[in-house]
């Protein structure tokens, strides 16, 4: 069994699972793929076999056993932390995985809030769209009659697509939040979003952001 169809088994076994749990391991199992195919390029391209431990693949089986899957009711913060403090080792030699992150925790933001909503109707569908230096995450939301904490939240948002540009080269110290920023907030206006709403999705795109830069003896600091 692979390390992907491993991760995705796990996922489907706990049926309790959150919907924001659920989010952070489908996301990690689609990592662990495309490191993967990364690591099967790299090998063929370099003689130096050595180049396996600087990809640990591997190492993302495990975090399914320390996200907490059995709460259901955790905070999304509480799973983001515990996530990050297992994460940490891994991020600290490896750009790939880095590049496929940073994107992800502003996705992670976006879901929560509507994971939050009230409607049972929702429905949230996500895509994850890879080539070979940019990565494009097509999200696309389906949501009808809810109720968020920012009332001014247009109340349809359809077929919201966000591009990311790939960071692969570029050293998590050195990432600007300020420049990340803007290009999110570029891609959403498009799409219809007003100011107070990118207001209320930067907030927790910051925390997330800023926690990621962390230090795992950090992360329960105030």
């Amino acid at each position: 069994m692979t390390t992907v169809e491993n991760i995705v088994q796990n996922i489907t076994i706990e049926t309790e699972l959150g919907q924001a749990q659920k989010a952070i391991l489908e996301s990690l199992a689609l990592t662990a793929k495309r490191t993967e195919e990364l690591f099967k390029i790299e090998l063929m391209n370099k003689v130096d076999n050595d180049a396996n431990e600087k990809i640990p693949v591997k190492k993302l089986i495990q975090l399914e056993s320390t996200i907490g899957v059995h709460t259901k009711n955790t905070p999304f913060q509480k799973i983001l932390e515990t996530t990050q403090l297992q994460l940490h080792p891994i991020l600290e030699n490896a750009s790939c995985l880095v590049s496929k992150i940073i994107p992800r925790l502003f996705t992670y933001s976006i879901y929560i809030l509507f994971d939050e909503l009230e409607d049972i109707y929702k429905t949230i569908n996500r895509r994850y769209i890879f080539t070979d230096r940019t990565a494009i995450y097509k999200l696309e939301f389906n949501v009808c009659a809810y109720k968020v904490p920012c009332p001014s939240l247009l109340p349809s948002i359809s077929n919201v697509y966000c591009i990311v540009e790939s960071l692969s080269t570029v050293d998590i110290d050195r990432i600007d939040f300020p420049s990340l920023a803007y290009f999110y907030q570029r891609q959403l206006t498009a799409h219809g979003i007003d100011e107070k709403a990118l207001n209320y999705l930067f907030h927790e795109f910051k925390n997330t952001y800023y926690m990621l830069k962390r230090p795992p003896h950090n992360l329960y600091s105030k």
